[in-house]
């Protein structure tokens, strides 16, 4: 099942990209979770309505799918890139999970 972002800003898109990033150690903290309401500013609820329906496959699928409507520039892709890795270390550490996580949201974009 593709999942189509239509009508979804590319903030929501990043939040919900930073959220798989956040989730990536199972546990999203509060520092983590400020700033991905922040980037999806109202559509917040939209945002992790979705994130919690779905599985970590259909997240996967969603990145896949929606990634080349809403990171359109090179420079698109290095900042969403810089605040995944932001978000993984807002909590002073990187698992190795997080890594593992961050290098496979590195090589999807």
């Amino acid at each position: 099942m593709s999942h189509e972002l239509t009508g979804w800003t590319t903030n929501e898109f990043e939040a919900f990209v930073l959220m798989i990033a956040a989730n990536a150690d199972l546990e999203t903290d509060n520092k983590e979770l400020k700033i991905i309401k922040a980037k999806a500013g109202d559509g917040y609820e939209k945002v992790e309505e979705m994130f919690s329906e779905l599985n970590d496959a259909q997240r996967i699928d969603v990145v896949l799918v929606n990634k080349g409507h809403f990171l359109i520039t090179e420079q698109d892709v290095s900042r969403m890139k810089q605040e995944v890795h932001d978000i993984m270390t807002a909590n002073g550490h990187l698992s190795m999970i997080e890594r593992g996580v961050e290098h496979m949201l590195d090589r999807m974009f």
